[in-house]
């Protein structure tokens, strides 16, 4: 008997060894959940701290690099207004210079004008080509003339072909 009651013990004392490790388990397995909640809400509160602070660098990045462009901004305008005005100062200087030239020298003032008149026309009527148009005496429909239009010809020097009546062997040249 000494044996069974020696067994029943030890049966007792693995249950009540059992029931406090599940004890031990449930209880290490709340105080890790627990543990990682806190190690959880750390991470989200530095994460979100972390957050924060980059959208405020870059707002802070933002608002400078508005300022510095503000600022070329101005400069730009600054430059260009001291340039318009050296602009008119040397256009009212060189007004200045040809006026008084223009009251001592009329008659040279007056050739300039001609000649640079004279080369305008010139190259403005170079560069256009004219329409000429051409009336006949021909009659159409009912007796109306008609208009014809043509391309008047250039009036620039081209390179011409010298043609010669004699022997038809030879081929044209051309005449610088």
């Amino acid at each position: 008997m000494k044996t069974v009651h020696f067994e029943d013990s030890i049966r007792r004392n693995a249950d009540r060894a059992r029931g406090s490790l599940s004890h031990l388990i449930d209880d290490g397995q709340g105080v890790v959940s627990a543990k990682l909640d806190q190690a959880g809400d750390l991470i989200q509160g530095a994460f979100a701290h972390l957050v924060e602070e980059s959208q405020d660098l870059i707002r802070g990045k933002t608002l400078e690099a508005a300022e510095m462009l503000h600022q070329v901004r101005e400069l730009a305008a600054q430059s260009a207004r001291e340039a318009m005005g050296q602009a008119k100062d040397k256009a009212e200087d060189s007004y200045g210079e040809w006026e008084k030239f223009a009251r001592r020298r009329p008659l040279a003032t007056a050739a300039i004008a001609i000649g640079l008149g004279l080369a305008a026309g010139l190259a403005v009527r170079g560069r256009k080509s004219k329409v000429v148009t051409e009336r006949t005496t021909s009659s159409g429909v009912n007796g109306a003339s008609k208009a014809v239009a043509r391309r008047a010809p250039s009036t620039r020097k081209t390179a011409t072909v010298a043609r010669k009546k004699a022997p038809q062997d030879k081929p044209p040249t051309v005449a610088h």
